[in-house]
């Protein structure tokens, strides 16, 4: 989102809003501020758009931290689907991936509005399991 504000020689404050993924805007024309009341208003409006900003921001990494774990999550069972891991000498190994690719994919069923640390942190925690089953495989 991206907010400009003018004000001219009359004091006149004109604000435009634009939503930069949707393209849409919106402009207003604040008149009758004197003085402090419109440099108030105008710093309360900057500090509400940079915490709208900040809020944006956070929502952005924690969709991109939950995308990462999905596709990671994936990945794992793919590989689970690999022979290789499947052959009797992994079969406790698999198990073992088995059921923390069970317990990461119910935890992010569960967890939708996670932050972007926890997102991160359930996923080493699969991370923890499986690398070194995986280490093993190809070793």
């Amino acid at each position: 989102m991206n907010v400009t504000f003018e004000i001219d020689a009359n004091g006149i404050l004109s604000v435009l809003v634009e939503d930069k993924e949707t393209k849409n805007s919106k402009s207003f024309i604040a008149k009758g501020y004197k003085g402090n009341l419109m440099e108030e208003e105008v710093e309360r409006m900057v500090r509400e758009e940079e915490q709208m900003a900040k809020e944006d921001k956070r929502a952005k990494e924690s969709f991109e931290a939950r995308n990462r774990f999905e596709r990671y999550i994936y990945d794992v069972k793919d590989a689970l689907n690999n022979r290789n891991i499947g052959a009797n000498k992994w079969s406790h190994d698999k198990k073992k991936a088995e059921a923390a690719v069970r317990e990461a994919s119910e935890w992010l069923d569960g967890n939708g509005n996670a932050s972007k640390e926890e997102y991160e942190k359930s996923m080493q925690k699969l991370a923890d399991v499986w690398n070194p089953i995986i280490q093993k495989v190809y070793a």
